[in-house]
């Protein structure tokens, strides 16, 4: 059995919270009043690249793993 790489996982879970805040901030779920969270909405706010990042470690690791 080959080894895990948790440094993936992390980067899945990190495309998956893109896509959910997407999702949040698409139909004005959150109302941002701090400047911090403002810009971090503005970084997970592009959906697509999460999609992207997701679909691109999932079949690198099926890859990897078949």
């Amino acid at each position: 059995m080959k080894k895990l790489i948790p440094s993936l996982n992390g980067l899945r879970a990190l495309s998956i919270m893109m896509v959910i805040s997407y999702h949040f901030l698409f139909f004005g779920y959150f109302n941002f009043s701090n400047n911090f969270l403002k810009s971090m909405s503005h970084f997970f706010f592009n959906g697509r690249l999460g999609v992207n990042i997701f679909l691109s470690l999932v079949v690198f690791l099926l890859q990897l793993y078949s």
